[in-house]
């Protein structure tokens, strides 16, 4: 019987290091929530590869900049521009004017809004390849899977509902999940929840934490085990999305409180979060 108990726990732990060294032997990746108000900046580091999703207002951009020259990053080799609202592309001209970008995926109508004309005169004027989604996108970055998916919903020049245009963004690495989901509102959700959600540990909220009518069923549709709020002190997260991410059993994490958040993966399913306090900025 000792014998027979030796065999087991022998076997056992032979699985348990090559499960280890399986994962611990995974190169990591990191996705960084850049804390620029109630605004979306996420950049994305896979090996020596680099994306962002979004590129935060105007008078952010030299600070997302400054992040990159002290990174040693003179590249991006993609752009996704979710919509053309001032707190996701107010700093897309300035950056494509300071460094090469390989490829902007942009949603595919014309916004009434400012930076919408801005964006596309620097991507033109910086001969940046763009890429209009009018239909799913897949392509990999690294060992990263991404699938953009375009709006469903029709431009209203009277709405301006720009926000429901967003294009949302699935992420995967073996067992890791993600979910970003632009800014979008009550209509999206119903479109997002109509086209099939499934579970995702790590989802960028909708719309800097907003809450909707629908919001309920979207959370449970997705069931991450991680959320992340891009709010602003100046336009806080709604209580009642905190408290319902909390009752589905995520650990949320909100920019105004916590500052930029940084999280790193490696495909094992599990990850590491570290943020920026106030008293650190």
């Amino acid at each position: 019987m000792a014998i027979g108990t030796a065999v087991i726990f022998t076997a056992v732990l032979v699985c348990v290091l090559i499960f280890g060294l399986s994962h611990t032997g995974t190169p990591s990746y990191e996705v960084t929530f850049f804390d620029v108000g109630k605004g979306d900046c996420i950049f994305i580091n896979s090996g020596s590869r680099y994306m962002m999703i979004d590129a935060g207002y105007e008078d952010t951009a030299g600070a997302v900049q400054s992040y990159m020259k002290d990174k040693g990053i003179r590249a991006l080799d993609a752009l996704i521009l979710t919509h053309y609202d001032k707190d996701h592309a107010g700093g897309v001209p300035e950056l494509l004017s300071s460094v090469p970008v390989g490829v902007m995926y942009a949603p595919d109508y014309e916004s009434e809004k400012k930076f919408y004309s801005r964006c596309m005169s620097a991507a033109e004027r910086n001969h940046v390849k763009q890429v209009f989604v009018d239909e799913k996108q897949e392509f990999t970055f690294g060992d990263l899977l991404l699938d953009i998916y375009p709006s469903e919903i029709v431009y209203d020049e009277e709405e301006k509902n720009d926000n429901d245009l967003s294009l949302t963004i699935t992420m995967t690495k073996d067992e890791d999940s993600w979910y970003f989901a632009g800014d979008l509102e009550e209509e999206g959700l119903d479109m997002a929840l109509e086209r099939g959600l499934a579970h995702c540990d790590i989802l960028k909220v909708p719309h800097h934490g907003a809450y909707e009518d629908n919001s309920e069923e979207f959370f449970a549709a997705v069931s991450p085990q991680l959320a992340i709020i891009t709010d602003g002190y100046d336009k806080e997260a709604d209580e009642e999305v905190v408290s319902l991410l909390s009752e589905q059993g995520a650990d949320c994490y909100r920019t105004c409180e916590a500052g930029s958040v940084i999280i790193t993966c490696n495909g094992s399913g599990e990850y590491s979060v570290r943020t920026e306090t106030q008293e650190e900025r």
